[in-house]
């Protein structure tokens, strides 16, 4: 039986965890995921570094990332509805002081996604905002994902872009 996702290595998913090495467990697990974290950390410290130290190697050659979210809870889901209406009717021009490069809106299906009620903005700066219903609860999510040169500056952009958004879907 072949992997779900052909060489697929490494997964997550927000709500449910780690997916590491699927060849070996087919399903996202803590215990595996926990176990290849501290392989890793053997082996840097054997090399003489440590799992902080590889983050900042990772971040000097390809930029420091940092990701958010935003959750709003409605009373009346017909709310939901009205805050994703108004997000394609008026989509920002920018967010958190970054230009909106590009608005993607998967409600038609977009490069062999299937219709979705999303929207993705790209922005300058490689950051970007996904806005979504969630699948599970009465709430609008926002999910933010950023890169700066430094991790306290791409967390800077987190925040500032979490601010942005607060008000478009409340």
């Amino acid at each position: 039986m072949g992997l779900p996702v052909p060489g697929l290595l490494f997964g997550y998913e927000e709500a449910l965890g780690y997916l590491v090495d699927p060849s070996v467990v087919r399903d996202k697990d803590g215990i595996s995921a926990a176990l290849s974290l501290l392989s890793l950390a053997s082996d840097l410290a054997a090399a003489g570094s440590s799992i902080a130290g590889q983050l900042d190697a990772f971040a000097a050659e390809f930029g420091a990332f940092a990701s958010g979210q935003v959750a709003t809870r409605v009373d009346d889901l017909s709310r939901i509805g009205e805050i994703m209406g108004s997000l394609r009717s008026a989509p920002p021009s920018s967010l958190g002081g970054l230009e909106v490069r590009t608005v993607t809106d998967y409600v038609e299906g977009v490069e062999g996604f299937l219709p979705s009620d999303i929207l993705r903005y790209d922005l300058t700066g490689d950051a970007r905002v996904i806005v979504r219903p969630s699948g599970t609860e009465p709430k609008v999510k926002v999910y933010i994902d950023t890169v700066a040169e430094t991790p306290a500056e791409a967390q800077r952009l987190v925040d500032a872009l979490a601010e942005s958004v607060r008000p478009l879907v409340s």
